[in-house]
This record gives C-alpha cells, structure tokens and sequence, in this order.
C-alpha cells in the first residue's frame, strides 16, 4: 500500500499520525504533507515565528517543496516524501482554497511521481483538505484526533465549514475515542473507533524497581486541559509527595507552581522520556471535565502504563474504561489512592500492567489501519 498523508510538521513533535505511519511496512511509500494549519495567521510573535519556519522548510525543500528523506535521517522512513505545501492559510476564502487546491495537487503529483505511486490511500488528520483532494486516491480516510472546534487555537468556523464535508467525503472516518465518533447512518462500517497505540519498547525500558520517591507524574502539554485547582488541593493535602510537570508551560503561571512540593521540571526529549520518569510512584491525567477533555483519548494514558506506572485520572471516558486507571473526582480520592499505590504497588504488578500494553503498539494499531483501509479500496492493494 502506498500512502499521502496529511499530518502535523514532520519531525516536529511526536504525534498519532507520525507514530502510524511509522509502523507501516517498510514497502509502503508515503507522502507527508506537512500541517495546512486550522486557523488563521494572527500578528502574533508565535504565528510570525512559525511562518518563518515555514517558510524557511519551502526554501530549504527540493523539487518544489517536496523533500525524499533517507534511511539515515533519523525518526523518518526511507521511501518517504514530505511535502511544505506553498499554500495560503486563509483557508475561508474561496480564492485561497482555489489557489491552495491547485498548488496542493501539484506538489502531491510531483512527490508521488518522485516515490513511483500512482494509486495512493489518503489518510488526514485534518478537515481541511476536504477541499484539496484533486488527485486520484484508492481510498480517504479521515483521522479524528480530537474535538477540533473546541480547542482553543482552533478556528471553530474553519471546523463548520469543513468537518461536514470531510465526514460526507471520505470512505471511512477513524476516532480515537468514542465520543469523537460521527453519526454514519446506516453505514456503520465506515465510523470506527480506533484508539491510540503506544510505543511499546521504548516505554518498556522504565525500571519496575523505581517507585520508592513519592513522587507523582505527569508529561504533556501545561496548558488550559488542566484542573489546576484540583492539583493544588492534592498538593497541599498530601505535602509528604512531590507533584512533577514535565512539559512546555503553555498557561500563564498558577499559584500551584508555587507550592514547594510542585516541581516544574520543563520540557524532556522524547528519547529520554523513560529514563526521567522512573522515580514515579505512579502517573496522573488531572484535566478538567468539558466539551473538550470528554472527547479526548490521551496518548500519554498507554504510555504511562506500558512504564508500569500506576495511573490516577479524572473521570474521562477513555481513561474510565481502562481497568487499570484509578478514577478519581476529588482531592481526598487522589490522596488515598496515591498512598495505596505507595503502600502496595510492586514491581510484578508493574510488570503486569506493562504486559497488558502489548496488544497496544503502534504497530498493532497500523496493521489494523491498512486492513480497514484496503477494504475500502477500489482495487487490491
């Protein structure tokens, strides 16, 4: 199977996306387009920095944008082209769709040209492209990641005008939680629900022996998901823990990052994430309750536990119906359990939490995304 792929920026941060095609076999081509963005620019210091490395990524591509990556470039495949479409972001206005359509289809045909595909299955994580799907393709498929409208660098128009007819569009529509899952009719083949992997080796290499700090974890984001009053009351319930934010800060400073057994630790490489989460007693996902949070799948919740970690929440859908999360509503709930995971927690049940996370992998996961795919298709792969 041959592959265009709407994604994030490749290589820019660790994504479900990026981890998917990944996994796929070595014999699949792919091409990645880089982000089309989901708003507007705004005479913001963050857009005009991005705009310029955008930029700079078209200046430094070859063959008009696209760039065939090498066995050596690290994290990305061999037999893969990345695309940074020369597009204009205003994506509302029907002279800059007509405009970004002609110029998508052009560098996609170039880049498939350049990789020897001619009857690619499209995978997007993005609603956007609805309008910029002027080239052949076996099959689309749309991967639902969240619930776009309600983030808050989001444009929420941008996700009306588009989401709709992407859902309409598309052969099959994939969601990573159950609540993000769109009515299909009658075709209840083309929704399916299909939740993050994880990977599994690289989380695997967090010692079971390390839970003896009393220290509580979260990684990810620092931003407006967070309950912060409900870690803050934990924190200063529990004054004997440490409370460690490993993460860019993303929010204006709370007054609980001035508790002194709230630590934030800033961000970690991705590749030396396991090694600075060993000392963790056990690992928590305190977001708030609303529209946004109860329709996230958080990629960290397998992460955590193919650690071994023992795992708190609060009561998201997804995190509630893992049999290993402790759900938690309130500051005494996470108190207690924070303490019985400290009194009996051990590294066999470590062990056995990790080995449930097998069946899990990203590779699992891309296996099962090529054969929904390929049923789809209008020939064999």
């Amino acid at each position: 199977m041959d592959w265009v792929v709407f994604g994030d920026d490749w290589g820019a941060h660790v994504s479900t996306t990026q981890h998917l095609v990944r996994n796929l076999p070595e014999s699949d081509s792919v091409v990645w387009v880089n982000s089309l963005g989901m708003r507007a620019p705004r005479l913001a210091y963050e857009d005009l920095v991005r705009l310029k490395s955008k930029a700079t990524a078209i200046l430094r591509s070859s063959s008009g944008g696209a760039e065939r990556t090498r066995a050596s470039a690290g994290s990305a495949r061999a037999n893969m082209a990345i695309v940074n479409p020369k597009i204009v972001p205003w994506h509302l206005s029907p002279v800059a769709r007509r405009y970004n359509a002609r110029a998508i289809a052009k560098e996609v045909t170039r880049a498939m040209e350049q990789l020897e595909i001619v009857d690619p299955f499209v995978l997007s994580a993005t609603p956007v492209c609805v309008d910029y799907l002027d080239f052949h393709a076996r099959a689309v498929a749309y991967l639902k990641l969240d619930e776009y409208r309600e983030m808050s660098e989001v444009d929420a128009s941008l996700i009306d005008a588009t989401e709709p007819r992407m859902v309409k569009r598309v052969d099959l529509v994939l969601a990573t939680a159950k609540t993000l899952l769109p009515d299909c009719g009658a075709d209840t083949s083309k929704c399916v629900y299909l939740p993050h992997g994880v990977d599994f080796e690289h989380f695997a290499q967090v010692s079971t022996h390390g839970q003896g700090t009393k220290t509580v974890g979260f990684y990810g984001l620092i931003d407006d998901r967070l309950d912060y009053d409900l870690v803050e009351a934990v924190a200063l319930l529990a004054t004997d823990w440490t409370f460690e934010f490993i993460g860019a800060l993303r929010v204006p400073e709370h007054r609980v990052f001035n508790l002194p057994n709230v630590k934030l630790a800033g961000s970690v490489p991705y590749a030396e994430l396991p090694y600075r989460i060993e000392h963790w007693t056990a690992a928590w996902i305190p977001y708030e309750l609303n529209k946004h949070t109860q329709a996230i799948n958080p990629l960290k919740l397998r992460e955590y536990l193919a650690a071994g970690l023992p795992v708190l929440s609060t009561p998201l859908p997804e995190s509630s119906a893992l049999e290993d999360v402790s759900i938690i509503t309130n500051c005494h709930e996470a108190r207690d359990a924070i303490e019985e995971f400290h009194r009996s927690d051990t590294p066999s049940r470590r062990e056995a939490r990790r080995e449930k996370m097998k069946k899990h992998s990203w590779g699992h996961r891309a296996n099962r995304l090529r054969r929904l795919l390929s049923d789809k298709g209008t020939a064999p792969p």
